[in-house]
């Protein structure tokens, strides 16, 4: 890497399938490795270096890979910058036939034209059935009018097209539309899920964390409450329809998004067992839900 360029931490988690682990690297890297010797097996670069320095504000990271398991093969995805890499987890070669060359360009399923240089990928996509659903990892420094914006993508594992996308700021008609006053949603970005997403597989639902809206501190340009920043959103995974939300802040002023994974447990309450999913909050509270209905805990 060139000088200007800067790792920043190795936050990566591991999958182990049989004889193999793979793993990202702060570098966009994926590794595939012998987990008894740390031997390697194969290594894949998408040479996202040569573009410089990712707009996220804490030096080039990535939280780790998916994995998806067909009849006759294992495809390990990856998300870097604005590409959605499809790896053949035996070779670790691009797989062709998904999108262009193996790659999906994500900036050509955005709610507005996006600089590529401006958007990019912290935490690994995850995969239900046959879709990989992914969400991005803005840099809250860039205020300017239709800035990147946030949404949920899903694409189909085989071919890379995209299947369905949901706007974490609903566009004109959509639900939540109304609380961006003045016309705000028409004009202001991020509102993205930067951190992992979850998935109960049984259920089909997607749990995906929100973060801010542009500006981060300064709300004077969008006002009302601002849906679906700073919220727990809850996705059909067949579809992107929303299944419920709980937004923790209401028109938000001090970047308190949610900066973790959501964790799906079961839970006893008053002798009623529950499917929870809880989630944290820069805020020192833990909100926990049913992840059915939306029902506290």
């Amino acid at each position: 890497p060139g000088a200007s360029v800067r790792p920043g931490d190795f936050q990566t988690t591991q999958i182990v399938v049989n004889d193999k682990m793979y793993l990202s690297t702060p570098y966009n890297r994926v590794v595939a490795l012998d987990p008894a010797t740390g031997a390697e097996h194969w290594v894949y670069d998408p040479e996202t270096v040569e573009w410089g320095q990712p707009p996220n504000g804490t030096g080039f990271v990535h939280r780790g890979i998916a994995m998806w398991s067909g009849a006759d093969e294992r495809r390990v995805f990856l998300n870097s910058r604005w590409r959605l890499i499809a790896i053949d987890a035996a070779t670790g070669e691009p797989i062709e036939r998904f999108g262009d060359a193996g790659e999906v360009d994500m900036t050509e399923h955005l709610q507005w034209a996006t600089n590529r240089l401006h958007f990019t990928q912290t935490s690994p996509p995850v995969v239900w059935e046959d879709l990989v659903i992914v969400g991005n990892g803005l840099w809250d420094g860039f205020v300017y009018e239709r800035d990147p914006p946030g949404h949920i993508l899903a694409f189909d594992v085989r071919t890379g097209a995209l299947r369905w996308r949901f706007d974490l700021i609903p566009g004109d008609g959509e639900f939540g539309n109304e609380t961006w006053e003045e016309g705000s949603w028409d004009r202001v970005g991020h509102t993205n899920a930067w951190a992992p997403l979850s998935v109960d597989v049984a259920r089909g639902l997607v749990f995906a964390p929100v973060g801010t809206p542009s500006n981060d501190y300064y709300g004077g340009d969008r006002l009302g409450d601002n849906l679906f920043a700073e919220s727990l959103v809850v996705l059909d995974a067949r579809t992107g329809e929303r299944v419920w939300h709980f937004q923790a802040v209401h028109h938000g002023l001090w970047d308190w998004d949610l900066p973790a994974q959501p964790t799906l447990f079961p839970l006893t309450v008053d002798g009623r067992s529950i499917d929870a999913v809880g989630c944290s909050t820069k805020m020192g509270v833990r909100v926990v839900f049913d992840r059915e209905t939306g029902e506290p805990a």
